[in-house]
């Protein structure tokens, strides 16, 4: 107390500042004379988080698309009789394991679907074609060995070229068996790290169902008492903004690529193009992607067809593919989606090539709804502008009538 009250406030404010001053300069200083290491630590230190966060993220969004099915069944359980007598207690769990179920027996059934076709369709070579095209196989490389011997038999191989030779084959062998060694290590770890990252994607997911609504209420009060109501009142219409363009755009993509796979299965199956549901199962999952699900379909039709040489089963299917495709585009795609995204397509091919620069394949998936989401913000932002200088201008003219 005594050193307090002999302590000058002006003065002691002026120290502080002059103390924070230096300390900021001096942090400058060593971040400018060690700037390379610096920008190394930041980037292992970003790289880390997210690694760390990447199975969080996935497990968002899986819970995100998941969200109306598990509402949609947890509405239905509160309306039977056995809830009802228990208040709804338990509704929330019984709903996130009927949708684990749900979407683990679905997986089951394309996988088999996926599997029971690509064996159908191997099964149309006979097993005496497959026995007889190893046989011939080992008759050329017997017959390549032994004239292998007999050129050899009629070279020096005491001579110095051919020794170099040996020795540079020796050399380049024990490379390649190395770098064999390396890539399967590598790859097995990658696995391992994938197959881990998938567990702590569902448990992520499984927690963000059961739990999400109170998470996002937490946080919502969290945010209200850090930055004020007029922030909380921002952030909850941007995320508003965000939420409808996002579901509409994923949810319907999703709905579409289900509906692709389906059509494009059967119609390339009623014509008879081989591995039709492989077709359709690619052609679906590229329809999440703006113009990829066509180029796969189209792609993987006409090189099957050309491969089995079945030149009028491709033309029939490049003019089904063009029915369906021209169906999908102007019909079923903007009805799913709606009035979500409505961006054009010269836009949607730029934040396409965007994506794709930035982030690859995870980029041009979500380039469209966020490019659609900045073009909302955009157009919010206007109609806001516009709105105030609407008011203004009604302002003005009502003070000049008084006057």
């Amino acid at each position: 107390m005594k050193l307090k009250d002999n302590l000058d406030p002006k003065y002691s404010r002026i120290s502080l500042y002059v103390i924070g001053t230096s300390l900021i300069v001096y942090i400058l200083f060593l971040i400018v004379g060690n700037f390379s290491s610096f920008v190394g630590v930041i980037g292992s230190g970003i790289g880390w988080l997210m690694t760390l966060l990447t199975p969080v993220f996935w497990a968002f969004m899986l819970a995100y698309l998941l969200k109306p099915l598990c509402d949609w069944i947890e509405k239905n359980l509160r309306n039977t009789a056995y809830y009802r007598k228990k208040n709804g207690r338990g509704t929330r769990t019984m709903s996130v394991t009927l949708t684990c179920i749900l979407v683990l027996v679905a997986l089951i059934l394309l996988f088999s679907m996926i599997i029971s076709a690509v064996s159908s369709e191997l099964q149309v070579a006979s097993i005496d074609s497959i026995v007889a095209f190893f046989n011939s196989f080992a008759d050329s490389i017997k017959s390549l060995y032994d004239d292998l011997l007999i050129r050899l038999n009629s070279v020096n191989i005491s001579s110095e070229t051919v020794q170099s030779y040996v020795s540079q084959f020796t050399a380049w062998m024990g490379k390649w068996v190395a770098g064999l060694g390396d890539n399967l290590f590598s790859s097995a770890t990658k696995i391992s790290s994938f197959v881990t990252n998938l567990l702590f994607t569902v448990i992520f997911s499984i927690y963000f169902m059961g739990d999400g609504d109170h998470i996002k209420s937490y946080w919502g009060r969290v945010y209200h008492v850090l930055f004020g109501d007029r922030a909380t009142a921002q952030g909850k219409e941007f995320l508003s903004i965000a939420d409808r363009v996002f579901s509409g755009y994923f949810r319907g993509q999703m709905i579409d690529a289900l509906f692709m796979m389906i059509i494009i299965s059967v119609s390339l199956s009623l014509v008879g193009v081989k591995f039709s549901v492989i077709i359709g199962v690619l052609a679906g999952i590229g329809n999440l992607i703006p113009y990829v699900g066509p180029f796969v379909a189209y792609t993987a039709t006409i090189l099957v067809c050309l491969i089995n040489g079945s030149w009028v089963k491709m033309i029939i299917a490049l003019i089904v593919l063009f029915i369906v495709q021209g169906i999908d585009g102007n019909i079923v795609n903007p009805k799913l989606l709606g009035a979500n995204v409505n961006i054009h397509p010269l836009y949607v091919i730029i934040s396409l090539i965007i994506g794709e620069a930035s982030a690859g394949l995870i980029g041009m998936l979500f380039a469209v709804p966020i490019a659609a989401l900045i073009k909302e913000l955009f157009d919010h932002l206007v109609n806001q502008m516009m709105q105030k200088r609407r008011e203004k201008q009604e302002q003005l003219t009502s003070n000049s009538g008084k006057k």
